[in-house]
């Protein structure tokens, strides 16, 4: 069977120098962190500028009406909200 390792004293100014090595890479780490949360918030911050620019460079029409050609049938009235409403051509009504 193997002996287990010896274990070595090691210099104090290694241990401290290692400890400082791993803090200045922790530091690293939390100031890329920080840096990467500042441009994803930068990031959606300007697609929605964009998104905002975009939008109102058009003028949205707020209703429409669907008209059907002859006498016989049912005309769909579609309102700003999107609600369908279902008509009928007066002359159905008989009031022409």
């Amino acid at each position: 069977m193997s002996e287990p390792a010896e274990h070595k004293d090691v210099p104090y100014e290694v241990h401290k120098e290692a400890v400082n090595r791993e803090e200045r890479h922790s530091q690293r780490l939390i100031y890329l962190i920080v840096l990467l949360v500042i441009l994803l918030v930068g990031s959606n911050a300007t697609w929605i500028y964009a998104a905002a620019w975009f939008l109102n460079q058009y003028e949205f029409v707020s209703e429409s009406t669907v008209t059907v050609d002859g006498k016989e049938g049912t005309a769909n009235y579609i309102g700003g909200s999107g609600d369908i409403s279902n008509g009928y051509y007066p002359e159905d009504r008989g009031e022409n």
